[in-house]
């Protein structure tokens, strides 16, 4: 999907979703053009180093609450999971847009994923 972004415009790449503000108009953005039939992924993965989650800009990602899933289990597991095979942060729609790490070429059992992309 970075690519997708980089064809699109001079300097775009997947969007890098940095404030609970930001965030919060992306999901409002959504929700408003009825685009929740989609996970969008974002500028965000733990590729280079197992856990240690970076923004495309190589800053690091903050973890947790507000912004980060919570999966509801008895332990009400908190997101990113440790785990090399989910490397990729996307917006999962099944938690109200929280961020969710997925496997970056996403998943099989017909999830949809989209990117969104931002130009800087």
């Amino acid at each position: 999907m970075r690519l997708f972004c980089t064809l699109q415009a001079v300097n775009a790449d997947l969007v890098k979703t940095d404030s609970a503000t930001l965030l919060s108009d992306i999901v409002d953005y959504i929700h408003k053009y009825g685009l929740d039939h989609s996970n969008y992924w974002i500028g965000a993965s733990d590729e280079d180093f197992e856990g240690s989650w970076q923004w495309i800009d190589g800053t690091p990602v903050k973890l947790g609450a507000p912004t980060w899933r919570y999966d509801c289990d008895e332990n009400l597991t908190q997101r990113p999971l440790i785990d090399p095979s989910a490397n990729c942060a996307v917006l999962d729609n099944s938690a109200h847009y929280h961020i969710a790490d997925y496997p970056c070429l996403g998943v099989s059992g017909g999830l949809d994923f989209s990117p969104i992309c931002e130009a800087v």
